[in-house]
């Protein structure tokens, strides 16, 4: 079970390295949320950050470890997909919103998968200094 989770973050790295080069090379859609796939995205990584956060503020780790990485990765490929399963359909904004939020979140467990992030974002500071990532309210109509 620990080689699939390590292969797991393994994945998510290689998948973040992808798309600092798609943006790099204008690869990914631009502009506003407009589509109900991009709501349900942004909606449902409030959602999942919220429950992460109140599992963390109560000691609950695999708890925090599930809806911090597995279901946030779930959630990831769920937007892949409702994009029609191209990574170049997915919105720029939201992406690299998700990997920053992604290693912010990850990062009390795995604090060098999410400073490894971090650095290929071209983060200066270090990610132990950043801020937890805000949310907006969750609106339970666009639930999943």
């Amino acid at each position: 079970m620990a080689d699939a989770a390590v292969l797991r973050l393994y994945n998510m790295i290689d998948w973040v390295k992808d798309m600092v080069a798609m943006r790099e090379q204008g690869g990914l859609r631009k502009g506003d949320h407009a589509t109900f796939a991009d709501r349900v995205f942004a909606n449902e990584m409030n959602k999942n950050i919220q429950i992460c956060a109140a599992n963390y503020e109560q000691t609950l780790f695999k708890e925090a470890l599930k809806y911090g990485f597995f279901e946030y990765q779930a959630l990831r490929d769920m937007y892949r997909e409702l994009c029609g399963g191209q990574d170049a359909n997915m919105n720029e904004s939201l992406v690299f919103r998700f990997i920053e939020t992604q290693a912010l979140i990850l990062s009390p467990i795995c604090p060098h998968i999410g400073e490894q992030i971090w650095q290929i974002l071209g983060k200066v500071e270090l990610i132990v200094s950043s801020k937890w990532p805000s949310t907006q309210p969750v609106d339970e109509t666009l639930c999943c």
